[in-house]
This record gives structure tokens, C-alpha cells and sequence, in this order.
């Protein structure tokens, strides 16, 4: 986990609303606290490593994470554990929070080896207005306790993985850990699960979200017409089996398929000056993507919310209002460039809506040799085209000029391959790629980059909402930026 350092000049002013703000990102002032509340006076547990981590700062509360390193005094082994903290504007907020949510779930984890060593899982710390709980406790996620439970999971997977992916494994057991844990309402977990076939020892892949959005389950109908669809023609694009839906633990099983998102770090690498054994590969990938747009937007399939340019503008409208109540010194730039996104919205006709993905970036396209899989289906539905394309130049974009400055090679990486991605689309899905086409897809991309602008804000991270702003810019001259000579990336 990258230690999180804040910006001295915000720190003052959000100190105003949390109080116990500078104290809460320090790692030794944490490490001390930590282990004087939850290992306590034992002294057979010592925290080494405290190390702040993903933070997200809302109107009344701010979340932290923390990454500890913790030793066995008598054997000398090391023990790692995720604690979450939470500042709250409000002592008396604080106080509820700890009574009310953290303390009766508590018990719920003893026994658990996350959260060994540890006397108590969850503290309150009331003069810095702050309580911390370690995972697998978290009071937004209450059924993440079961859904990491190896027994409790064996049991589940053991009745499902038969009708689902493999009907000849008897499953002996799964090891569980966690694949991506954002900031809030959301876990996914990755469980490697063990068996015997046919008098073998065999395994398979299965991935779980725990997800407290209130949005409805992803439908076993639905990913098994995407993926029916998706694995005709010559693309042949794999698209992951539903495992199966646990109401009861808000928990969605998916299967794994191989392969691993390669654009971004073959962005760092060919950024690099790493062109030996790069042989065109990056562009092949991108233009790849741009297929697999293509053949999301043909899929027949009806599900999910209606997104236009209006609804996303509206979404972003409230993401700028709930910003300007943490971060207000921050507005008049953001609401000078929403200003300008919506006029040139205004300018647009209305396309027909088509089958999205509605979360298209570089991240969810696996590359498995010559195989190409798509992944995450959170925010599938019917929107324009551009929606896609947009968020995907957006993201393309902002990895591509991040890579360039880190590595002070400057080639104008973003640009041509934000274009070859265009092209490939346009190709395979038979649209012009005209003018028209262009400023859509640039509208949808800058309120994506605006999107991950006010993110950046509120994760604490001014260099990446400083990034998307600079790609942003260089859409409103046309093209992305080429990044100049003198420009650097500020530590996040």
C-alpha cells in the first residue's frame, strides 16, 4: 500500500472540520495508538509498520486505511493486518458509531487469523474524534465477516461450483484473499478453490463482490447471453461464467478467467524508451479494446438504466455540489470546465442507445496470449455509444501522459493511441468516424476526466486530480495534451 501524504496547504483547512486530521495520517502517532488500543498491554504482539492508505473524505466523515506489519515477540514472524479508520466532524457522530455499529459486531470476527494479535478488532480514540475497525470487520460491509470465512465459503462454493463451472470437482476447500477493497460499499475477493477430478488434485477460479450499493444482483441470464453473444464471430472475446448469487451475504460469485490487463503497464514500459520488445504490441492491444467496444455495442441485450449525456452531466452536476461542501477553494476552476462540457452538450443531437458497458477502461480487458476477455459488469445498461469510448480515451489518456512524465519521454503516446483505438472501433462497428463522432466521444471523455478530477479530490489526491485536469485541457484544443518539457508528476 503507497503511504498517503497530505497536502500541506488543504491540511489546514479540512484540520477545521477534522479535527484529528493530521494526527490520523501520521504512521508513528498511528502505530502508537494502534497498538496501545488494540493489542494493549500483552506485549507479545508489536506493531512495526504503520502505513496510511486510501483515504475518502465525505461532508461529515473522513475514511482512512492503514496497512500494519505487526511481529510476534516470541517467534519473530511477521503478521499483516488492514485497519480502517474513520474521522468524524462531530464528537457526538463519533461516539454513536463506535456504540451503535462497531461494538456489537465485534465478536463476530474472534478467532479470525486477520485479526490475530490484536486484543480488541475495533477502538475509539475521542479526542481525535476517530474509530478504527480491522477487516473483516467493516460496519458498511456487515456480511464481509461470512463471504471471507474459509468454512463458511467452502460450504457455499461446494453447492454451487457443480451447476456452474465444473460438475466433476469435489471441492476440498478455498483460500480466500482480497482482490480489490475501494474506499467504500464495495469488496471484492478473490477464491482460489481446491478439489479433486477425477482422482487429481484440480482447482478453479471464482471471484466474489460484496457490494452494500443497493443495486440489483448481476443476473445469471444476463451474463450468459453476453457471453454468448460476445464468443461469436472472429473476435471471440471470453466473457466469465456466473457462479452464483448469496442473497444473504449481499455476495455475487463470478468466474475467473485467465489473462491480466497489460495496456497500462505496456504504457510504462514503451514510455520508458522500451522499445525492444515492444513490437507494436501496445497498439495491437488498443486497437483490441476498440474491438471489443464494437461488439459490446452490437449485443442485443436490454438491461439496466437509460444513461445520456444529460443523466451523466446531472450525476456530475451533484458530484461538484458534494465536493464544493469538503473542498470549496477547489470549485471555480471544476464549475468553469462543467460550464464549458455542458454548452458543448447542448450542441449535440441524441443517438440511439445501445448496449454498454458502462465502466469501459483499459482495466477490464484481460489479455490471456491470443485471447481477449472482458470483466466487471457492475454498470452494464443502454447508453450512447461515446459513453464507452469516452471513458476509455479518458482513462487511456490520463495512463499515457502519467507515464510520460514520470519517464520525461515525451512522444505524444496519448494522442495516437487515444486515435488508433478510434479507428479500430470504427472499423468493426461499421460507424463513421466523423466530426460528429469526435466531439461525442470528447464530451463523454471530458466528464469522465472531470469525474476523475473530483475523485482525485476526494480520495486526497491532488496529483491524479491534477493529471485528469491536465488531459482535460489538452481535449478542449482538440487532442489530448502532449506533455512539455517542464511538466513533472507532483507525489500523490
Amino acid at each position: 500500500m503507497t503511504a498517503l501524504r497530505l497536502d500541506a496547504r488543504r491540511t489546514l483547512r479540512l484540520e477545521a472540520r477534522f479535527p484529528g486530521l493530521r494526527q490520523s495520517f501520521d504512521p508513528d502517532v498511528m502505530g502508537k495508538l494502534l497498538q496501545q488500543s488494540l493489542i494493549g498491554d500483552r506485549g507479545d504482539y508489536v506493531i512495526e509498520e504503520c502505513v496510511p492508505g486510501k483515504a475518502y473524505v465525505d461532508v461529515d466523515e473522513c475514511l482512512l486505511r492503514y496497512a500494519v506489519r505487526m511481529s510476534d515477540t516470541a517467534t519473530g514472524q511477521t503478521h499483516s493486518a488492514m485497519v480502517t479508520g474513520r474521522l468524524f466532524s462531530n464528537a457526538d457522530a463519533c461516539a454513536a458509531f463506535f456504540d451503535e455499529r462497531l461494538q456489537p459486531v465485534a465478536g463476530f470476527a474472534e478467532g479470525r487469523p486477520e485479526i490475530a494479535g490484536f486484543d480488541t478488532p475495533v477502538a475509539v480514540f475521542e479526542g481525535l474524534q476517530l474509530a478504527v475497525h480491522a477487516y473483516p470487520i467493516d460496519p458498511d460491509l456487515p456480511s464481509l465477516i461470512d463471504a471471507t470465512d474459509p468454512t463458511c465459503m467452502t460450504d457455499i462454493i461446494e453447492r454451487l461450483i457443480p451447476s456452474s463451472l465444473d460438475e466433476e470437482l469435489e471441492v476440498r476447500g478455498c483460500r480466500i484473499v482480497v482482490a480489490h477493497y475501494p474506499r467504500r460499499h464495495r469488496c471484492v475477493l478473490r477464491y482460489e478453490v481446491n478439489g479433486r477430478r477425477r482422482g487429481s488434485d484440480a482447482s478453479v477460479l471464482v471471484f466474489g463482490k460484496v457490494s452494500s450499493t443497493g443495486e440489483p444482483a448481476l443476473d445469471r441470464t444476463v451474463l450468459e447471453d453476453l457471453g454468448r453473444e460476445m464468443d461469436v464471430g472472429q473476435a471471440g472475446i471470453r466473457v466469465p461464467r456466473h457462479v452464483g448469487h448469496v442473497p444473504h451475504l449481499d455476495l455475487v460469485l463470478i468466474e475467473g478467467i485467465p489473462g491480466s490487463p497489460v495496456i497500462v503497464p505496456m504504457l510504462k514500459t514503451r514510455a520508458g524508451g522500451d522499445r525492444e520488445n515492444d513490437s507494436h504490441s501496445l497498439e495491437r492491444a488498443v486497437e483490441a479494446a476498440g474491438v471489443v467496444a464494437a461488439e459490446v455495442h452490437r449485443c442485443r441485450i436490454r438491461v439496466g438504466r437509460r444513461r445520456r449525456l444529460k443523466d451523466e452531466l446531472a450525476e456530475l452536476q451533484a458530484e461538484l455540489a458534494a465536493l464544493g461542501r469538503v473542498i470549496p477553494e477547489e470549485m471555480a476552476p471544476l464549475d468553469e470546465l462543467f460550464s464549458e462540457v455542458g454548452k458543448a452538450g447542448q450542441g449535440v443531437e441524441q443517438v440511439r442507445l445501445v448496449f454498454s458497458h458502462g465502466d469501459f477502461t483499459p482495466s477490464q480487458i484481460l489479455f490471456n496470449g491470443a485471447e481477449v476477455g472482458l470483466i466487471d459488469f457492475d454498470n452494464l445498461g443502454e447508453a450512447e455509444p461515446e459513453l464507452d469510448l469516452g471513458q476509455f480515451c479518458a482513462y487511456l489518456s490520463a495512463a499515457a501522459l502519467k507515464s510520460e512524465l514520470s519517464s520525461g519521454v515525451t512522444e505524444g503516446l496519448g494522442p495516437r493511441l487515444r486515435r488508433r483505438f478510434l479507428e479500430a472501433y470504427a472499423e468493426a462497428s461499421g460507424m463513421s468516424n466523423s466530426e460528429e463522432f469526435q466531439l461525442r466521444v470528447r464530451i463523454y471523455e471530458q466528464v469522465s476526466l472531470l469525474r476523475m478530477a473530483i475523485r482525485g479530490w476526494r480520495q486526497l489526491k491532488p496529483a491524479r486530480a491534477s493529471l485528469a485536469l491536465k488531459v482535460l485541457e489538452g481535449t478542449r484544443g482538440g487532442d489530448s495534451i502532449v506533455p512539455g518539457a517542464a511538466d513533472k508528476v507532483p507525489p500523490e
